[in-house]
């Protein structure tokens, strides 16, 4: 900074203090201690403090400083002292009052006539004088004291003291200073700067009176400016300047431009002189002068304005003022370029825009800037040189060096400042009647003016200049114009090559941003480029032609390129070439969601064909173009579950303008709901694909929309096409190997040949293993190691065939996977494919536990049957049987030998069955099996509406009408289970209210009347079946146990139970234990053992008897031998109480020396025979006295 836009501060002392070393000393200290850090400026006349972070202040001697300017013309702030200082020093009370008072009065009578202006006195004395006695520091206390007394007369301390000596430098001796030092320039500036302000305002406020003048007002206005910037406040400057150009606006909107002279008045190297300089011409005089041009003023505003920002480090700013200033400036300045030197504007522009990059270049380097405001500062520099290289347009364009149409790549800002149009600009333009005969200044133009390869030369260079900055601002779309615009050079120099190679490459980079009409150019243009060059026949002009046509469907940014006359023609004959190139290539050509063409399925329903297996889809092909398109075949594929797909397909057409129907067909009869995947249209070798939208939740962001959502198309089912079934047999064999019951119903068709293959990642299927289930009248049939295969099969039959398969006892359910070949006697030439996905089950419905009870020779088995799902069970049957008929050793009894009523087993009440099985005593080693008939009460209900639907189906009733009506009504019946009491009860089957289409009340209305009595078991329904082996029990020892009462200790009988003498509480009652036990249902080899050591123990019940005799003993059981113990009960309270309980067990054999095992405990079951006896104890009758002490009164 200039010392002239430093803050001034002044001092001074008496002559002979201010010659000494000592004060030379101070004074170097003292200058050391600038500049001045982190002063706070509060003004009233502004909201928030102000912080000066730095201030330079020129500290000079009083009589160098100047006087009170007496000039007219107003000067910043700082040319006047802000503060001045006198230095004083004195060694005792006498010379200050003799002396030094006097000096210091003459000084501070002098100061106070200064406006805005702050006085400091600075008493200065040594360290050392600590070391004097106390006397003299009293004393010199005493004259700092004095000093205050004299002057400080406003309440405020301007006076300081200094201790300070040569060789004890002491930062903290000057703090106070410093202090008082800040606080005096920020009081003076602070007056100064309201001064001022009010002089502005009263300025402003005479404008509209005779005499004022905007140019006396611009330069004291520009002074508080300046002065703000010498005090490094410089936001509050760049203000400054910013009121000055809206004044400046207003002015020129007023039309009241008489301060100024012309619009412009050129002068030698004004087109080439930095744009951003402030030094270039004498604009302060020109100024006051009032002969300053506004073409100079406007300059000299934005250097001030520029300059500052560039202190503040915002020099993105810089280059963006910069920049709309030459486009807006530059566009009146073409207004009247007839007054101006030939290319003067283009030149002006040209060098400023690149002075402007230098100036900010170097402003740049020393200032950090971040990733973002990088990035902003490159695309503000790249648009400079954009502007630069329009010039260039503009030049080339004169002197024949590009072609006239390049003017659609000129690129300049229309951006207009405030009160800038043209209306508003009444200086002077007229144009002269004779041409400037002036001539621009700048080298480089000259140069390349004469030189159409240096044109060219520079042309690319600044193109690829501003493509640079661009890049590393990241803004690829006008990088990527400007690769368009040297292209378009390319094809005027005849370079078609490098021209065809930049157009081919740009439209990929524009697409992914949407910028619809640079792309279209660039597409037209390579176009264009490949037609000059004959190029019409390969993929890669395919790829531009119809990349062109996608975008003309668009409508973007098409239109300006062709005459809207020949829009159409132009799109016929390039239809034309695009039928012509596809019809030459030699391979497949695929283009992915063309929107010129499109095959529309709506949201609804296929059609059976009912002649022949297969569904018909009708499609609109959408033609965008506005002329013919013949195409080939259509395909459209729809998808179903899984990985089954359905393709329908049809011939080609000529499509017109608009929208055409076409019918589709599909040979494979696989009914069920499926969305579309793919659309498929082909001309010649090129095909066109359309594939459906991802509406996977996981990669969206957002909701999908209606139109984002997959079309779904559903296909009813064909009752007169083949069709094929999997599910479990019909009778499960849990001991048997497992198979599935595979059904093949033929329908309408008579078969040539059928293949049926069944697939599964859960078991493997063994089909040479297969089987027919019934064997009457059933055609050939192969089964091999693939599948098996049917020939020559009539229609409407159904053949059923039992598959086994590996073990699948750890899945509930079996996947499986049908393929099906077939060729019809009608189509030999179709080979029908079917790909069906089941899920079979492979559990059962039904769950069965059974509990045995083993009495003597009797077996008792209690089955009981629960269900495994929420699904009622209808049981008709449940019968025990021996493993042959032949067999007498076992006799089963039991309810289940006789067909009874239907029982149901439900989910919250399972079904019990009771069994009892007699044995000679003969050991039987197969199982028992039991056969369970039943079937799912849903079963049950559907076949029963199954064969209304067949019914009504025989009179003519829609089949599709009555599957979905049928479906309506079981979705009735699963949505409330009122029904299902009243089904159970009496086989009424009431069908809940549901809610239907008009279009299906009829059909419902019909299947309602179902809902009458009927007898489920002749129905007709299909019964399933399961046989489960039983092993029969085996236990070596079964013990009868029993307690009964006896008269007396000493006998052996039992007493009657309707015979029983009266018991009391805590009467003796003898008993006796009895233990009968029979080794009948043991194994043969187990009861070639006599006996057992065997332990019997009584259960203690401690709060109802009390037992005396052997409760725990041993003893030595044979078979059907009773071993008995007598025992004493004694009740300990009344009631009816059951007898204690028995527990045997048999004692271990302790293995003899030599036994390398220990021998297995024979397994024991006990029953109680008297379980269910109960004994009635009467209370015992008596009478109590009781004594009680009566309390006294005191």
């Amino acid at each position: 900074m200039s010392t002239s836009l430093r803050a001034l501060a002044t001092y001074s002392g008496p002559s002979q203090f201010l010659s000494s070393d000592y004060w030379k000393q101070i004074h170097l200290s003292l200058s050391s201690q600038l500049p001045l850090r982190n002063l706070h400026w509060k003004s009233a006349s502004r909201i928030s403090i102000r912080t000066i972070q730095e201030l330079d202040v020129n500290l000079v001697e009083l009589e160098h400083s100047r006087d009170e300017l007496t000039s007219q013309i107003p000067s910043t702030l700082l040319e006047k002292p802000f503060l001045n200082m006198y230095v004083v020093t004195c060694e005792d009370n006498d010379s200050y009052k003799n002396v030094v008072k006097k000096q210091i009065k003459d000084w501070h009578t002098a100061i106070i006539q200064r406006k805005n202006q702050e006085w400091l006195i600075v008493y200065v004395v040594k360290p050392d004088a600590t070391r004097v006695s106390g006397g003299l520091l009293k004393m010199r206390a005493t004259v700092l004291d004095r000093i205050k007394a004299d002057f400080n007369t406003d309440k405020k301390d301007r006076c300081v003291q200094l201790t300070w000596a040569s060789g004890h430098d002491n930062p903290v001796a000057w703090a106070e200073l410093i202090s008082k030092f800040k606080e005096g320039i920020t009081l003076a500036f602070d007056s100064s700067v309201a001064q001022r302000e009010e002089d502005i305002k009263r300025s402003e406020s005479q404008r509209q009176m005779p005499g004022w003048n905007f140019c006396t007002f611009f330069i004291l206005k520009e002074s508080l400016a300046a002065s703000f910037e010498g005090m490094n406040l410089l936001e509050d400057a760049q203000i400054q300047y910013d009121e000055l150009e809206a004044s400046f606006f207003q002015v020129l909107k007023e039309k009241n431009l008489s301060w100024f002279g012309r619009l412009i008045d050129p002068t030698p190297m004004d087109d080439t002189l930095p744009l951003l300089s402030t030094s270039k011409k004498p604009y302060r005089d020109l100024i006051l002068a009032n002969t300053i041009s506004v073409f100079d003023f406007r300059v000299y505003l934005l250097a001030r304005q520029c300059n500052l920002l560039a202190r503040m480090h915002r020099v993105v700013e810089c280059c963006k003022k910069s920049a709309n200033f030459l486009n807006t400036f530059g566009q009146r300045l073409r207004e009247i370029q007839d007054d101006l030197p030939d290319c003067f504007v283009e030149s002006w522009t040209y060098s400023s825009s690149l002075s402007v990059v230098d100036i900010c270049d170097e402003w740049g380097r020393a200032v950090e800037l971040d990733t973002t405001k990088l990035a902003r500062f490159n695309a503000a520099k790249g648009e400079l040189i954009e502007l630069a290289r329009a010039q260039l347009d503009l030049l080339g364009i004169k002197i024949g060096f590009l072609p006239e149409k390049s003017q659609s790549s000129m690129t300049q800002r229309c951006s207009t400042e405030p009160g800038s149009p043209k209306a508003l600009s009444p200086v002077s333009s007229s144009p002269s009647p004779t041409k400037n005969p002036g001539k621009i200044s700048n080298a480089d133009i000259l140069s390349f003016m004469k030189d159409r390869s240096v044109f060219y030369d520079q042309y690319v260079r600044l193109t690829n200049r501003a493509i640079d900055l661009y890049a590393k601002a990241g803004r690829r779309k006008f990088a990527l114009k400007l690769h368009g615009s040297l292209a378009a050079l390319d094809v005027h120099r005849q370079r078609y090559s490098q021209a065809l190679q930049t157009y081919t490459s740009l439209p990929a980079h524009y697409a992914p941003h949407r910028w619809s009409s640079l792309e279209s150019f660039m597409l037209y243009r390579s176009m264009e480029t490949r037609r000059s060059m004959s190029m019409l026949d390969d993929t890669e002009w395919l790829n531009i032609a119809l990349a062109f046509l996608k975008l003309w469907t668009r409508n973007s940014g098409t239109d300006f390129l062709i005459g809207p006359g020949e829009r159409d023609a132009y799109v016929r004959s390039l239809v034309a070439d695009i039928q012509d190139a596809a019809a030459r290539l030699e391979k497949d050509f695929h283009i992915q969601n063309y929107p010129a063409l499109s095959v529309e399925v709506g949201e609804g329903h296929g059609k059976a064909d009912g002649i022949r297996d297969g569904y018909q889809l009708e499609v609109v092909m959408r033609n965008s173009l506005p002329c013919d398109f013949t195409v080939g075949p259509v395909l459209v594929t729809l998808a179903g579950c899984d990985t089954e797909k359905l393709e329908f397909s049809g011939v080609g057409a000529k499509l017109p303008a608009g929208r055409s129907p076409l019918k589709l067909f599909c040979p494979t009869p696989s009914p069920g709901t499926f969305s579309l995947e793919s659309t498929e249209v082909r001309l010649g070798r090129l095909v066109f694909n359309w594939a459906k939208t991802d509406v996977n939740p996981k990669r969206r962001s957002h909701t999908p929309s209606l139109t984002e959502l997959p079309k779904l198309v559903r296909l009813p089912k064909d009752i007169g096409a083949l069709s094929v079934k999997v599910e479990q047999p019909r009778c499960i064999h849990l001991a048997s190997s497992s198979r599935l019951l595979l059904s093949l119903s033929t329908g309408r068709n008579k078969l040539m040949k059928a293949t049926v293959t069944l697939k599964s990642p859960d078991v493997q299927f063994v089909h040479m293993d297969g089987s027919c289930e019934d064997d009457v009248g059933s055609p050939k049939v192969n089964f091999s190691w693939e599948g098996l295969t049917l020939f020559h099969v009539e229609p409407h039959q159904t053949l059923t065939f039992l598959i086994p398969h590996s073990g699948a006892s750890g899945f509930d359910t079996i996947r499986t996977a049908i393929d099906i070949e077939y060729e019809t006697e009608a189509e030999p030439s179709v080979c029908r494919k079917l790909s069906l996905k089941r899920v079979v089950v492979n559990t059962l419905p039904i769950a069965v536990n059974v509990q045995d009870f083993f009495r003597g020779t009797i077996l008792l088995s209690k089955f009981t049957i629960s269900t495994t799902t929420h699904q009622h069970v209808r049981i008709k049957s449940v019968d025990l049987r021996p493993p042959d008929e032949e067999i007498k050793s076992l006799k089963v009894i039991g309810a289940g030998n006789v067909e009874v009523a239907l029982t149901t087993a439900m989910p919250s009440q399972p079904a019990m069955f009771f069994f009892q099985v007699e044995s000679n005593g003969e050991e039987v080693n197969e199982p028992l099996k039991l056969h369970i008939k039943y079937r799912l009460l849903r079963e049950e209900v559907e076949g029963v509406i199954s064969r209304h639907v067949k019914e009504l189906a025989a009179e003519s009733w829609s089949q599709d009408e009555l599957e979905r009506a049928s479906a309506c009504i079981v979705h009735a019946l699963e949505s409330d289970s009122q029904w299902v009491d009243l089904y159970q009860a009496c086989g009424e089957l009431h069908i809940p209210h549901c809610t239907v289409d008009e279009d299906l009340r009829h059909a419902v209305d019909h299947l309602k009347t179902v809902s009458r009595p009927q007898n489920s078991l002749l129905d007709g329904a299909t019964w399933r079946e399961v046989v489960i082996p039983v092993d029969v029990p085996r236990v070596n020892v079964v013990g009868a146990t029993r307690i009964y009462l006896t008269s007396d200790p000493f006998s052996t009988e039992p007493l009657p139970l309707d015979k029983l003498p009266s018991y009391y509480a805590g009467q003796p009652i003898p008993a006796v234990v009895s233990i009968c036990t029979s080794f009948h249902w043991g194994k043969s080899e187990d009861r070639k053992t006599n006996a057992y050591h065997m332990q019997f123990e009584v259960e203690e019940m401690i709060k109802d008897w009390l037992i005396s005799g052997q409760k725990r003993g041993y003893f030595t059981a044979k078979d059907n031998q009773t071993h008995a113990v007598p025992i004493t009960l004694v009740a300990l309270h009344h009631g009816e109480l059951p007898l204690p309980r028995l527990t045997l067990s048999v004692v271990p054999d302790t293995p003899t020396e030599g036994m390398s095992e220990v021998l297995s405990t024979p397994s024991v079951e006990t029953y109680q025979v008297h379980g269910a006896e109960k004994i009635l104890i009467l209370p015992r009758g008596g009478r109590t006295t009781f004594v009680l002490s009566m309390s006294r009164e005191v």
